[in-house]
C-alpha cells in the first residue's frame, strides 16, 4: 500500500519541515510514501474563503487518482485512538488497497468538494492546529500505526 500525503502550501517553519522529513523517513521503512505539496491560494480581499477553498480543492483532487482511498484530516472528522487508526490502516492493507491519499489543508482548511469526495474524514482533535503541526502529527501517528501493525515497540 502506498501512502500519498497531500499538503496545501509549503511548510512555513524549518523545524516543522525537519520533523516532517524525520517521520516520513521512518514511515518509509514500512510502506511506500509520497508527499505532494499543492499550491496554496493567496488570501486577498477580492477572494472569498469559498473561492479559495474551491481552487485549492481542485488542486488537491488533481493530485489524487479516482481509485485512491481519499482521507481528509479535519477537526470535524472522526476521532480515534492510535490503536484504532492502526486497525483502519491494517484493514486497508489486508484488503489490498493500492493507494491511500491523505489530505491536510492550508490555513482555511479543506473545501466541501474535497470532503464530499473523501471516503473517510479523520480528526486529530476538536482543537484547531497550525497546518504545519498537523502535518507532523499525522505523519507521526501514521508511523506509530505502522509500528503497531508490524509489532515494533514504538507505541507504549
Amino acid at each position: 500500500m502506498k501512502l500519498n500525503f497531500i499538503f496545501v502550501g509549503k511548510t512555513g517553519h524549518r523545524d516543522m519541515g525537519r520533523l516532517i522529513k524525520f517521520y516520513a523517513d521512518r514511515l518509509a521503512r514500512f510502506t511506500r510514501i509520497e508527499i505532494k505539496t499543492v499550491r496554496e491560494e493567496k488570501i486577498t480581499s477580492s477572494k472569498t474563503p469559498e473561492l479559495i477553498l474551491q481552487a485549492e480543492g481542485k488542486r488537491i483532487l488533481d493530485a489524487t487518482d479516482p481509485s485512491d482511498v481519499l482521507v481528509v484530516w479535519d477537526s470535524s472528522g472522526e476521532m480515534m485512538s492510535s490503536v484504532e487508526y492502526a486497525e483502519v490502516l491494517g484493514a486497508w492493507e489486508r484488503q489490498g488497497i493500492k493507494r491511500v491519499s491523505m489530505v491536510i489543508g492550508g490555513p482555511l482548511g479543506i473545501g466541501s468538494e474535497v470532503k464530499k469526495a473523501a471516503q473517510k474524514i479523520f480528526s486529530l482533535s476538536p482543537m484547531t492546529f497550525p497546518h504545519d503541526l498537523a502535518r507532523v502529527i499525522v505523519l507521526e501517528q501514521t508511523y506509530r500505526a505502522f509500528s503497531i501493525i508490524r509489532g515494533i515497540p514504538y507505541h507504549k
